[in-house]
C-alpha cells in the first residue's frame, strides 16, 4: 500500500501534467470534467470514513474523533458537508485504491 505522502506526491504531479497537457492543447479538453484537487479528495474520504462508522456502526461524534484522529470540530464539519455515499470499509478501500476522484 502506498503511504499518504507519496499518494499526495503521485496525485500532485499527475494533476500537474493533466494541467500543462490542457494548457497546450485546450481544446482537447474543453468539454471534460475539472478535476478535484487532493486535498478535497482527501477530504472526501475522510468525510465517508466518519459516516460509515456514525450511520453503520453508530459511533458518536467524540467517538469518531478517536477512531479516526481528527479534531471534533473538522469531524463535525465533514458529517455535515457531505452524505454518505459509501456504505462500507471494503467500498471506502475499493474506491481510494482505484484512486477514484468522486
Amino acid at each position: 500500500m502506498i503511504k499518504n505522502n507519496e499518494r499526495r506526491q503521485q496525485m500532485n504531479q499527475y494533476l500537474k501534467q493533466l494541467n500543462e497537457l490542457n494548457w497546450h492543447h485546450p481544446s482537447e479538453f474543453k468539454d471534460e470534467v475539472p478535476t478535484r484537487p487532493p486535498k478535497e479528495a482527501e477530504e472526501y474520504y475522510q468525510a465517508q470514513l466518519c459516516l460509515i462508522l456514525m450511520n453503520n456502526y453508530g459511533r458518536s461524534t467524540p467517538q469518531i474523533e478517536k477512531i479516526v484522529k481528527l479534531p471534533r470540530t473538522t469531524v463535525f464539519r465533514l458529517l455535515n458537508k457531505y452524505e454518505q455515499e459509501v456504505h462500507s470499509f471494503e467500498e471506502l478501500e475499493e474506491r481510494i485504491d482505484n484512486g477514484e476522484n468522486w
